[in-house]
């Protein structure tokens, strides 16, 4: 029984994997460049190819901030390419003049989004793409043949195939029954990655508390000069495992100012001076959702801390309104499709 149960793990887990792999880069069609960083409105597919893919505009939240990264393609993902476009123009040659085929793909490259927290939330769009200096195809006609193979047929074919412009797609013989076909736009992107960033993962209810957290707390906060609110926390999915951050938030009352303290994951504690949303003919503090620290949890996960503060001051004291006041802290996962 025992061995039974192992067993059945170990296929779950096998299968698991196979399919992760499978689905971790798509092929589709028509390629294209510049499709990194877009959003996705729609797109069907089958054995992991895409089709009718419906792109949007960028997806980045901050659009001065850097937005790619490029890296040399591994071996396990050149040789996927490879794979796939080898299986999607084999079909071409089927009750054809070609004796045999290969493909190879020359120096592939990856190209991804450099900071998933740089990216609006719950938004499908293109994470990664697959791109290569250079595809070439040998082909070798069949030794009957009396005719050169019509090179601008298989051009056609291949433009139909794959979406690629005809201009990029170079044809020439190269010896007694003897071709070549090359592929040449090093920005063509032949594979992509579709993922979404799920900003609530593994959270549930509001994920927030407020500055004074005990329950049927007042509902104002009176800070004097030197002061400070309690040392408030976020809470962890249950669903993430590792060493978490001792993060603690709160405010004071900086000598009239308005200040929010936090401890960072390396060395001390930081502060922001809030006198930026302060209004000097009301004497309020309103802010709402601002960004205050990026907590990364692993590769693909992340906290964020987003202050929200309704505080008046009168004559250096500070009363905030504790119901208002509080830190928010989704978990952001990058959840590739």
């Amino acid at each position: 029984m025992k061995k039974q149960i192992l067993f059945i793990l170990c296929l779950s887990f096998l299968l698991m994997a196979s399919q992760c792999s499978r689905n971790f880069w798509k092929t589709y069609k028509p390629v294209q460049d510049n499709v990194v960083g877009l959003s996705v409105n729609a797109f069907t597919e089958k054995k992991g190819f895409v089709e009718n893919l419906s792109l949007g505009g960028e997806i980045f939240i901050d659009d001065t901030q850097e937005k790619f990264v490029n890296n040399q393609g591994s071996d396990s993902e050149a040789e996927e390419l490879k794979t796939e476009l080898s299986y999607g123009v084999g079909s071409l040659f089927k009750k054809s003049d070609v004796k045999t085929y290969n493909l190879e793909v020359n120096g592939v490259t990856k190209t991804q989004i450099k900071d998933i927290n740089n990216i609006m939330p719950n938004v499908d769009f293109i994470y990664g793409g697959l791109k290569a200096d250079k595809v070439v195809l040998d082909i070798t006609q069949k030794p009957e043949t009396t005719v050169d193979l019509d090179l601008s047929k298989y051009k056609d074919l291949i433009k139909e195939k794959l979406g690629v412009e005809i201009n990029n797609i170079k044809a020439e013989k190269k010896g007694d029954k003897k071709y070549e076909l090359r592929i040449e736009n090093p920005d063509i992107f032949y594979s992509i990655q579709i993922a979404s960033i799920n900003e609530a993962f593994g959270l549930s209810g509001n994920w927030y508390v407020k500055f004074d957290p005990v329950k049927n707390s007042p509902s104002k906060i009176v800070l004097k000069k030197g002061e400070r609110t309690k040392f408030i926390r976020p809470v962890y999915s249950k669903f993430w495992s590792g060493a978490k951050p001792n993060l603690e938030v709160w405010l004071k009352n900086d000598d009239g100012n308005l200040k929010v303290f936090y401890t960072p994951v390396v060395g001390t504690r930081k502060e922001v001076d809030l006198s930026g949303f302060y209004d000097e003919k009301s004497k309020d503090w309103t802010i709402r959702r601002e960004l205050i620290y990026t907590y990364p949890l692993s590769s693909n996960v992340s906290k964020q801390i987003y202050l929200y503060v309704d505080a008046k001051n009168n004559d250096g004291i500070i009363t905030i309104n504790n119901n208002n006041s509080y830190i928010k802290y989704p978990e952001r996962r990058l959840e590739i499709k």
